[in-house]
């Protein structure tokens, strides 16, 4: 466990890599709702004795952040009347 305590931001930094390439690559996308509950979860696992729940928190939330970072690129949702319909790539 000596590794995890001298790189703390591995984790994190895996899942949240995690998250972009399984939206990217597979386009799998995790439900937007699920972003409040996990910040809670993180939040109260502070107070917990035990750090690996507050790891798997983290890591979970940090893995769908990354995921929803590119729902909005890759999957764009425009109404009717947005200015993105009525530009054009002439001059």
């Amino acid at each position: 466990m000596q590794g995890v305590k001298g790189r703390p931001l591995f984790i994190p930094l895996a899942s949240i890599i995690a998250g972009i390439l399984s939206a990217g690559l597979y386009s799998f996308f995790v439900p937007q709702g699920i972003l409040l509950p996990l910040l809670l979860l993180s939040l109260f696992a502070v107070f917990l004795p035990k750090r690996y729940p507050y790891l798997l928190a983290i890591s979970l939330l940090f893995f769908c952040w990354g995921n929803l970072s590119l729902k909005d690129l890759l999957h764009s949702d425009f109404q009717k009347n947005h200015i993105v319909r009525f530009v054009s790539d002439e001059l």
